[in-house]
């Protein structure tokens, strides 16, 4: 599997910010990203190189966001 094609579930992106609400346009803005955007990562998952880019912008290193997602990201950096 690429990078390129990895996506991360969004329900852990939407349920980190819970406190930021819950809406496009809320997560948007906590993400400093499209609300556009939200929508299509709510339908298909956050792309792993956005998650990291989106975990950066908001202060916590994606490892709290995707504790075992990112591990496993990090095993095809090295296949």
């Amino acid at each position: 599997m690429k990078l390129t094609t990895l996506r991360l579930p969004f329900w852990r992106l939407e349920r980190f910010l819970s406190d930021a609400g819950t809406s496009d346009r809320a997560i948007a803005g906590a993400c400093r990203i499209n609300h556009r955007s939200v929508s299509q990562y709510r339908a298909s998952g956050v792309p792993f190189l956005q998650a990291d880019r989106i975990a950066c912008r908001i202060g916590v290193h994606p490892a709290n966001i995707w504790p075992e997602y990112w591990t496993a990201g990090a095993e095809v950096l090295h296949d």
